[in-house]
């Protein structure tokens, strides 16, 4: 409770309500696909709407787990906004494992299944 000018009221405001939606994402978009697949803080997204200057992003867990998260980026994946918040939990190490796939997927080429795999196990972080 405050007490201004003789008035008595709460105060209930979240951070994310001071700070305006689009400077509340400063992190950096991992591009899985180009414009088909991308991953910011722990979720997944494919697109939903190409846009003229932007790409609307739906949560890649839509269907799965009937969630409404949305989010926008230039077309060059910059200037992440949340549109609408997911209803579920992120994975912290859904980057970590979308990179590693990445990785065993160019050296197929070169290399057996098992090597691969071996040597980009090995340099995944703890």
């Amino acid at each position: 409770m405050r007490n201004v000018a003789g008035l008595n009221y709460k105060l209930n405001l979240s951070l994310s309500q001071c700070i305006p939606r689009r400077f509340l994402v400063e992190m950096e978009v991992f591009v899985v696909k180009e414009n088909k697949k991308i991953i910011l803080d722990g979720y997944a997204y494919t697109v939903h709407y190409n846009l003229v200057s932007s790409l609307r992003w739906k949560c890649s867990n839509k269907i799965s787990k009937k969630c409404p998260g949305i989010l926008v980026t230039s077309n060059n994946y910059k200037n992440p906004t949340i549109e609408v918040e997911h209803s579920h939990a992120g994975d912290a190490n859904l980057e970590i494992v979308e990179k590693a796939k990445a990785e065993m997927l160019k050296r197929v080429s070169i290399s057996t299944p098992s090597q691969i795999f071996a040597e980009v196990i090995n340099q995944v972080p703890e």
